[in-house]
């Protein structure tokens, strides 16, 4: 898998990237703080524990039900975490 990835230059175009868009571009500071925010949203603990279950429906389902469940009438998860990043203003 790896020589696949560094015959193709896949490896070298996706390091690129992550360079452009978390160091070099003049919004790094916020894309950073953005993935930072998001990546503290996920429930990591919950997530590995609906992904032990062998049966492939249910374990779709649990992750469907942990990022889509409204708790308390008010917001998902993937709404907490999609919005933000949706209603930022374009500069």
């Amino acid at each position: 898998m790896s020589s696949f990835l560094d015959t193709t230059g896949l490896t070298s175009r996706l390091a690129a990237t992550i360079f452009q868009v978390f160091v070099a571009s003049d919004t790094s500071s916020e894309q950073l703080n953005s993935l930072k925010r998001l990546h503290g949203m996920v429930p990591y603990f919950v997530l590995k524990g609906i992904l032990r279950i062998s049966n492939p429906m249910a374990m779709i389902r649990g992750v469907l039900d942990l990022f889509l469940a409204r708790p308390f009438g008010g917001q998902s998860l993937l709404q907490r975490s999609v919005l933000p990043c949706v209603w930022r203003p374009v500069s």
